[in-house]
């Protein structure tokens, strides 16, 4: 693997993990792959560390909308490709709490 190949790995496994966590609403393991002192900008918003980013994951419309992320081509996600956003609507909860949208 040349070392060119092994950083879109590393990027796309990056990529993957950081949407598997946000879909899940699983803020402490996306907080994970930032450095305290990060600096992450989305949707036009200049963040700066772990609070700002928690700030804006907890600020994501409620969990009766959800979207899920479809990466693919391997390591064309980190050229920015292959990465489809689809929004999942729970049309009827489980009332135990569990999550039946078929992306387990």
């Amino acid at each position: 693997m040349t070392p060119e190949d092994a950083t879109a790995w590393s990027l796309a496994r990056l990529n993957t993990l950081f949407f598997h966590h946000y879909d899940r609403r699983e803020y402490d393991e996306v907080l994970d792959l930032f450095t305290p002192d990060a600096r992450y900008e989305v949707h036009g918003q200049k963040l700066r560390g772990h609070a700002e980013i928690l700030d804006v994951l907890n600020a994501r419309p409620g969990p009766e909308l959800k979207a899920r992320h479809l990466n693919g081509e391997g390591g064309a996600v980190a050229r920015r490709r292959g990465c489809a956003r689809v929004p999942v609507r729970n049309v009827s909860p489980d009332p135990n709490g569990v999550d039946h949208d078929g992306f387990a």
